[in-house]
């Protein structure tokens, strides 16, 4: 049988045909254009304190698109599970973002870096099997597994990257938040100053900040601040923990038979009257 390639229209048209998912993304639409409605909204009447927010929303519906554009240059097919957990992770994003949930669940950031894991190694899974088919092999599938994790990672540096750039660009962002900490080592505090002895600070209970002509800027209380690092490091080590599980239930599920592997990894559909080894969505 010849092969042939389904348009962008035959696609959208085959994908449409799925009702759930039709609910998930027709409603996970709605909800950024509202908010994004509402930040325009609010945003007109408080001098433009929201305008940003609306950016971030903007952002956040073009997620409908991308997930079609993905599956269809990538040839696959997202199960409702994934799609629905794609969904929910954008969902809680966007309320971290611009409805102060980072503030309101304190421990939501470090869950959603821990999501990177399933989300962007079965990405780069996805990205494997679209060049090279279905893993036929042990050896193939640890092989994707590999490649997946590392794209994971690769994603997590680029967007830790992205945060640095955006928070040296534009004062209204911190998004590599700052953490309080209570006692520093540094060779550059030490005098005289070498690479072979830290001075080590312990106990820090506040920290007073000066200008250049003496006055007092801003007292922290509570220990030093870190601007920085430690969200990023924590940030990537979610990440790296997270997707190094994800690796291994995948394996074993692999072992057991691969019951849960059409469900939590975007099935390879390929093209008209090419072999696949599995269409089930």
């Amino acid at each position: 049988m010849e092969k042939t390639k389904l348009t962008f229209k035959e696609y959208f048209k085959e994908r449409s045909k799925n009702i759930v998912l039709d609910i998930l993304l027709g409603g996970y639409f709605l909800f950024c254009m509202g908010a994004l409605i509402y930040f325009a909204v609010i945003g007109s009447v408080s001098n433009g304190q929201h305008y940003r927010d609306c950016l971030i929303a903007l952002s956040y519906v073009a997620v409908v698109p991308v997930f079609y554009l993905v599956e269809f240059l990538l040839k696959i097919r997202a199960s409702v599970f994934y799609t629905f957990f794609i969904i929910v992770y954008c969902v809680f994003c966007f309320l971290g973002a611009s409805f102060n949930f980072y503030t309101l669940i304190p421990c939501l950031d470090d869950i959603l870096h821990m999501c990177w894991g399933f989300l962007f190694t079965s990405l780069g899974f996805c990205i494997v099997k679209s060049l090279m088919g279905e893993p036929k092999t042990w050896r193939q599938f640890f092989a994707y597994l590999l490649f997946g994790a590392g794209f994971c990672m690769i994603a997590a540096i680029v967007w830790e990257i992205y945060e640095f750039t955006m928070d040296n660009l534009f004062p209204f962002f911190d998004m590599q938040e700052d953490t309080i900490v209570h006692s520093i080592h540094s060779f550059m505090l030490h005098n005289p100053y070498d690479h072979l002895n830290t001075l080590r600070v312990y106990g820090i209970a506040k920290t007073e900040l000066y200008d250049a002509s003496g006055n007092l800027l801003y007292t922290i209380e509570g220990g030093f601040l870190d601007t920085g690092l430690i969200d990023t490091m924590m940030d990537l080590i979610w990440c790296f923990a997270l997707t190094f599980v994800f690796c291994a239930l995948l394996a074993i599920d692999k072992k057991l038979g691969g019951k849960l592997y059409p469900y939590i990894i975007p099935v390879y559909v390929g093209t008209i009257g090419e072999p696949t080894t599995e269409r089930r969505v």
